[in-house]
C-alpha cells in the first residue's frame, strides 16, 4: 500500500461491510435461484404426477365401466335363467303328481298280480282235478270195477 493511498479505518470498515453485503447478496440471489429451480423442478414433477394420475384415473374409469357392463350382463343372464326355473311350490306340485301316478301304478300292478296269481292257482287246481280223475279212472280200469 502506498502512502498516498492510505485509507482511514472507517473507510476500510465500510469497504469490508460493503464487500460482505455484496457477498451476502450474491449468496441470497444464488439461493433464490436454487430455490426457484427446485420449485420449478418440483412443479414439473407434480404436474407429471398429476397427468399420470389423471391418465390412470381415466384408464381405471374405463376398466370399471367394462367391469360393470360385464357384471350387469352376467346379472341379467342369471336373472333370465332363474326366471325360467320352477319354484319350490311348482316342483312340490309336480312331485305330488308323480307320487300319485306311482301309487296308481303300484295299485294296478298289485291288482294285476293278484288276478294272475288267482288265475294261476285256478289252472293249477283244474290240472290237479283232471289228473286226479285220470288217475281214478286208470285205477278203476285196472281193477275192472
Amino acid at each position: 500500500m502506498r502512502e498516498d493511498e492510505s485509507v482511514t479505518l472507517r473507510e476500510h470498515l465500510v469497504s469490508l461491510m460493503e464487500e460482505r453485503d455484496r457477498r451476502y447478496t450474491e449468496r441470497a440471489e444464488a439461493a433464490d435461484k436454487a430455490v426457484n429451480a427446485a420449485l420449478a423442478a418440483a412443479e414439473k414433477a407434480v404436474n407429471a404426477a398429476l397427468a399420470a394420475a389423471k391418465e390412470a384415473q381415466q384408464a381405471n374409469a374405463i376398466a370399471l365401466k367394462e367391469y360393470k357392463d360385464g357384471a350387469n350382463e352376467w346379472r341379467a343372464t342369471v336373472t333370465d335363467i332363474t326366471a325360467r326355473m320352477p319354484t319350490n311350490v311348482e316342483m312340490d306340485r309336480r312331485f305330488d303328481v308323480v307320487d300319485e301316478k306311482i301309487a296308481r301304478l303300484r295299485a294296478a300292478e298289485d291288482k294285476s298280480t293278484g288276478k294272475s296269481v288267482g288265475l294261476n292257482a285256478g289252472w293249477s287246481y283244474l290240472i290237479a282235478a283232471v289228473a286226479l280223475l285220470v288217475s281214478v279212472g286208470t285205477l278203476l280200469r285196472s281193477w275192472k270195477i
